[in-house]
């Protein structure tokens, strides 16, 4: 196992990719991904947490857990301005808010507040998808 064996199974499309196909799909691209921010994850493959990144035995960067590799993030062409419509900021939070689950994953590397979240930020999105395709126009 390696950080291959692990973006082929967490990331295996860009973020930017998966915000193209619309709110569900960040949605559960993000979602991916964060599963594989598991310390059950991080063994199968081999690999550890330091501080905003996924590194492998020889510390060389996997990934790393900013903006830029966030499908959220990515749904916005301006990530400066992409919060307002991020499904994870509606149910919880900015992710630089001091008491985000995003921080939180930070400052103890547990996932788990952080997952929850996006559960609920996908089922959120979801929700809005079926009202926008429900919709009169739509």
């Amino acid at each position: 196992m390696s950080g291959k064996t692990w973006l082929a199974e967490f990331y295996p499309e860009i973020a930017r990719e998966a915000a193209k196909r619309g709110i569900v799909a960040a949605g559960e691209h993000c979602l991916q991904k964060w599963l594989g921010f598991t310390p059950k994850a991080l063994k199968k493959h081999q690999l550890h947490f330091d501080r905003f990144s996924i590194l492998d035995h020889e510390d060389k960067e996997v990934i790393h857990a900013g903006p830029y590799h966030c499908a959220y993030c990515q749904l916005s062409e301006d990530i400066s301005v992409g919060c307002e419509e991020c499904p994870l900021a509606n149910v919880a939070s900015y992710c630089f808010a001091q008491s985000s689950p995003y921080q939180e994953f930070i400052d103890t590397y547990d996932p788990s507040r952080l997952i929850a979240a996006l559960r609920e930020a996908l089922v959120w999105a979801q929700t809005r998808e079926e009202e926008a395709n429900s919709s009169p126009g739509a």
